[in-house]
């Protein structure tokens, strides 16, 4: 099981024999030339941004519920329980307290339909601009894989001020 990287372009698959013991690579080594192109037509597993309500600004450390609405675009692949989920795409990955947000129980998303995931971030406590990005991604063979269109948003993180206090001396 292998998975093309996300951007189209020429790479090369390289495979050679490794042994365990003291880990030295041995025999002739295959490699592979690959070409990713761009899918024409709609993909059998997708997923579009919709909606989203996160915030453009958050004081250090303040919590926010948020949604995010997400449509499955693919043509035949239908969401299930627990295989696929939203997940974060941001570095540090916890950094809004939250790196997976999964489907209900039993729930199935089927192609054209829509899921609104609702959930609380925490904002860094160092101020700052911080993206908060959101991708769908799935369980497979004991893989995870990212598919679909990425949810961007910016957020600052900006110090708090304590109403009432005077800065003058």
């Amino acid at each position: 099981f292998i998975s093309a990287p996300d951007t189209p372009g020429s790479y090369n698959c390289d495979w050679q024999m490794r042994s365990f013991g003291p880990r030295e690579w041995w025999g002739e080594q295959l490699l592979v030339p690959v070409e990713v192109t761009e899918l024409s037509g709609t993909p059998l597993m997708d997923a579009e941004v919709v909606s989203h309500t996160f915030p453009s600004s958050l004081h250090p450390g303040e919590v926010r519920e948020v949604t995010l609405t997400m449509r499955n675009s693919g043509s035949t692949t239908s969401w299930d329980y627990p295989q696929h989920r939203l997940h974060s795409k941001n570095s540090p990955e916890d950094g809004w307290g939250i790196t997976i947000k999964l489907l209900n129980d039993g729930e199935t998303v089927a192609p054209g339909d829509t899921k609104t995931f609702s959930f609380f971030i925490v904002a860094p406590l160092t101020p700052g601009t911080y993206d908060c990005n959101w991708r769908m991604r799935l369980l497979a063979a004991g893989q995870f894989v990212f598919f679909g269109e990425t949810a961007i948003a910016s957020v600052e993180v900006t110090e708090s001020v304590s109403p009432g206090l005077d800065a003058e001396v």
